[in-house]
């Protein structure tokens, strides 16, 4: 696997807005489409698309970042339903910190979980997140905050696509 993470432009916003989750996930998550509107227009979000190689497998929107706090939000992190269940979730997610290391000094990163999303909660957990017992009513549902503690970078290298692709290629 060559995992890259690529900022969303011309020419890749479209196949980024036709990634879907699967039947069962989509109440529980904006579209895709959705949230490049809202990263476009609100001007405080980013939106990534998350390859293997040249294959489009997923999609993540960050933002709000809080100096005051040292936080940022991970709006959307999603894999395509088609490439669920390989493990790209479990890879993406610690290079998707890496990547906002390199744009951000933070030491936790917040998300929110639509209440009845049991899987979404167990992945989150898995990763070290655990539930701020706070509500997050800013976006189209309700949604549980969860946050998760990192260790901020200790000497921030400027973002460096390339690194990412030879780390995953090394690690075969």
């Amino acid at each position: 696997m060559s995992l890259m993470i690529k900022e969303v432009t011309g020419m890749n916003w479209r196949a980024a807005a036709a990634l879907q989750v699967t039947e069962a996930q989509r109440p529980y998550m904006e579209s895709n489409a959705f949230s490049l509107a809202e990263s476009k227009y609100e001007y405080n979000a980013t939106s990534v698309c998350l390859y293997d190689g040249i294959m489009l497998v997923g999609y993540a929107m960050y933002g709000w970042y809080c100096e005051e706090s040292d936080s940022l939000w991970i709006e959307r992190f999603m894999i395509d339903a088609e490439f669920q269940g390989r493990g790209y979730g479990r890879r993406f997610f610690p290079l998707l910190l890496d990547y906002l290391h390199q744009r951000f000094h933070y030491e936790k990163v917040m998300i929110s979980i639509h209440p009845e999303d049991r899987a979404g909660r167990r992945f989150a957990q898995s990763l070290g997140f655990r539930s701020t017992g706070e509500t997050d009513d800013v976006g189209t549902f309700t949604g549980q905050v969860m946050e998760l503690d990192v260790e901020p970078a200790e000497d921030p290298q400027p973002w460096q696509p390339l690194r990412l692709l030879l780390g995953s290629l090394r690690s075969r």
